[in-house]
């Protein structure tokens, strides 16, 4: 029976890509690494779906896309997630943004839109011009990175891709920022990590 439990809790184990916590040590089963990727219907934001695939590939990181997302489809899939006991933790929004809000493509979303709506969300990455706004409203994920100017797309999805690419082999996120801000240094003055 020993065998079996321990076959069974490998199983889980790879099942789920569980991350590991760099203070702890410890891995978490019960906490998947699961991405919910917000895209606007811009061509330009297709560069982070590409990012996210390399991703995927390089990391076996799990994430869903809502493409194009509207602030029905992400509250929709918020509501799903959370009712199957599996609340959505890890969240990219790849959006045109300003002081206002993040633009879905049914209207404007307001940084107060926001922050009710991604409560027990854990990870936010908010790779749009000028999201900073919008960051510092999201005090209900434990950290939130924003770019706080335009940042050519280009750069933006490489940031991405370095970003989530770290998370996804468990780094911790404010090293995972930082590292990420090395591997492309063109952002280095506009990103911003608030944890």
């Amino acid at each position: 029976h020993a065998l079996e439990a321990k076959v069974r809790e490998l199983e889980i184990s790879v099942a789920t890509k569980s991350v590991v916590t760099k203070s702890s040590g410890e891995q978490s089963i019960a906490d998947p690494m699961y991405l919910l990727v917000a895209v606007g219907s811009d061509p330009i934001f297709q560069r982070d779906l590409v990012a996210m695939r390399k991703v995927k590939a390089r990391t076996g990181i799990r994430w869903t896309r809502l493409y194009p997302v509207t602030k029905k489809k992400l509250v929709d899939k918020m509501s799903r997630e959370s009712m199957n006991r599996r609340p959505v933790k890890y969240i990219h929004f790849a959006l045109h943004s300003d002081e206002n809000g993040l633009q879905f493509d049914d209207g404007i979303a307001s940084p107060q839109w926001i922050s009710e709506n991604v409560q027990g969300a854990r990870l936010v990455l908010i790779a749009g011009c000028r999201s900073d706004t919008v960051g510092d409203y999201l005090s209900v994920a434990e950290a939130v990175v924003a770019l706080l100017e335009d940042v050519p797309n280009d750069v933006a999805a490489r940031f991405t891709e370095a970003f989530w690419g770290l998370i996804g082999e468990g780094v911790e996120s404010e090293e995972a920022f930082h590292r990420a801000i090395d591997t492309v240094p063109q952002i280095s003055e506009f990103a911003e990590y608030n944890g």
